[in-house]
C-alpha cells in the first residue's frame, strides 16, 4: 500500500484554501488571514494592498516590531551584527523594512510563493531578536 499522492495533493490544497482567507474591514482593508504565526500563537496580522503597478503587496504594517517591542529592545535589530543580519535577512527574502514596516511585492500569480517567503522572513527577524538577547548574556 502506497500514499496515493493524487489524493493527498487534493487533500494539501483544500486545507490551505481554507486556512487562507481575505477579510475586508469596515475601514476598507484588506487582511490575509493565514495559518503563520509567531511562536506565542498570535497569527500574523498580514495586510494586502494593490500596487499602481499591478502587483499585491503584502506589509505587517509594523506589526512585527511591534510584536517584538513587547519583550525586547527594537533599536538591538539596528545595530551592528544584528542589523547587518537583518537586512540580509530582508534581502534574502525580498522584504522591504521602511522604517520598521516590513513588506514584499508580489505578482498576483505568485502570492503564494510570496506569502510563504513573506512568512519565512518574518519568522526570521523576530527570531532575530531573541539570538540577540542570547548573546549578549
Amino acid at each position: 500500500m502506497g500514499l496515493d499522492f493524487k489524493r493527498l495533493e487534493a487533500s494539501l490544497c483544500n486545507q490551505l484554501c481554507q486556512n487562507i482567507v481575505f477579510h475586508r474591514r469596515d475601514d476598507g482593508v484588506t487582511m490575509l488571514e493565514s495559518p503563520l504565526a509567531f511562536p506565542d500563537g498570535d497569527q500574523y496580522p498580514i495586510y494586502v494592498e494593490e500596487c499602481a503597478n499591478g502587483k499585491v503587496a503584502l506589509s505587517d504594517r509594523g506589526h512585527t516590531l511591534q510584536h517584538i517591542s513587547y519583550d525586547h529592545d527594537i533599536n538591538s535589530l539596528y545595530d551592528g551584527a544584528r542589523s547587518a543580519r537583518r537586512e540580509q535577512i530582508a534581502k534574502e527574502y525580498g522584504i522591504v523594512d521602511d522604517d520598521g514596516v516590513f513588506s514584499i511585492e508580489s505578482d498576483p500569480k505568485d502570492l503564494v510563493r510570496s506569502l510563504f517567503r513573506f512568512g519565512q522572513g518574518l519568522s526570521q527577524i523576530y527570531e532575530l531578536a531573541f539570538v540577540a538577547q542570547e548573546n549578549k548574556s
